[in-house]
């Protein structure tokens, strides 16, 4: 069986140490690559595509304007994580609007952090930043659903039925990109981190 091939990018050792030790437990048997700046992910990336790319999103050589889209337009079989301190609202949405499949706060707890490196290498889309995590441990009162616009409903819906993000667009006419963003920003609403989550949350409130 091939080892899961994964970039790791951060310029703190530290912090890489420790996210690779996570990931190396999410994921036994893995191949960690590390780089400090963004040419040698492109270095490392060019000899052998990885499964996974997990990148901070202040490191050097890095742009947040260009260098996910570069991965996702380049690396179209690889999923992308970003894993970083900087967990706004915006920057989230830009992230995932960029093409990464999931964004985690380095706020979250080590099993959080594990979890979404495992989903997200598995196909699944998920947001962990800071509130999501601290809300995890709080019972919702369905209040939540209260809040959706009418477009981030038509998008939990089609995730009810099990459509993926490909089937979202086609159905709604949008792009997966726009799919992504909305899907992202539902976790939020919903204090959830997955797919999953998200589905189990709308039955639970009779969605």
């Amino acid at each position: 069986m091939t080892a899961t091939r994964i970039i790791l990018a951060d310029d703190h050792p530290i912090f890489r140490d420790g996210l690779r030790r996570l990931l190396l437990r999410a994921l036994p048997g893995s191949h960690v690559l590390e780089a400090d700046n963004f040419p040698r992910v492109i270095e490392l990336a060019n000899r052998d595509a990885p499964s996974l790319f997990v990148l901070d999103l202040h490191f050097p050589g890095f742009a947040l304007e260009t260098s996910i889209f570069a991965l996702r337009r380049d690396y179209p079989a690889s999923s992308i994580l970003v894993v970083s301190m900087d967990d706004e609202d915006e920057t989230i949405e830009r992230v995932m609007g960029q093409g990464a499949d999931g964004f985690v706060s380095k706020a979250a707890s080590p099993s959080a952090i594990g979890s979404a490196i495992a989903s997200v290498n598995e196909g699944d889309i998920v947001v962990v930043d800071a509130k999501a995590a601290a809300a995890s441990h709080i019972e919702t009162d369905g209040n939540e659903l209260a809040q959706l616009s009418p477009r981030q409903k038509q998008i939990l819906h089609q995730l009810v039925l099990g459509h993926s993000n490909k089937e979202i667009a086609r159905e709604l006419e949008i792009s997966p990109f726009t799919v992504r963003v909305h899907v992202s920003t539902l976790f939020r609403l919903l204090g959830v981190k997955s797919r999953a989550a998200a589905v189990a949350a709308a039955k639970d409130f009779g969605f």
